[in-house]
């Protein structure tokens, strides 16, 4: 009798394993919600050289937001080229949103647009 009534515990003890589980996930969940999302803007001027700054904090952050501020487009052209070729290489998207400001995501972001 002792041995039906432990099968018959079993599959509480296993819904309650599997509802614990599920709570743990939901929190790790809502946790991750509320972490803040940073966006780094750097404002380039004309003889600037923060590409390899950009490109670091690319490695390590979902946004960036890229102005050159007072520089033609045949001067930002470089720059602009490299950027996006690197963001590509690591999975990234580069977007022109409104010359002159290049906007940079990382893979796991994405870019609603509303109009």
């Amino acid at each position: 009798m002792g041995a039906a009534m432990s099968q018959d515990r079993e599959p509480e003890k296993i819904f309650r394993e599997i509802e614990e589980e599920v709570q743990k996930l939901l929190k790790e969940e809502k946790d991750r919600r509320r972490e803040k999302t940073v966006i780094h803007y750097f404002g380039l001027k004309r003889g600037d050289n923060l590409l390899n700054d950009i490109l670091d904090t690319a490695r390590e952050d979902d946004v960036i937001l890229v102005s050159f501020e007072d520089a033609n487009l045949e001067d930002a052209k470089e720059k602009v080229s490299v950027l996006a070729k690197r963001i590509d290489e690591m999975g990234g998207k580069a977007y022109f949103i409104k010359w002159p400001t290049l906007l940079l995501m990382k893979k796991d972001v994405q870019l609603k647009i509303h109009r």
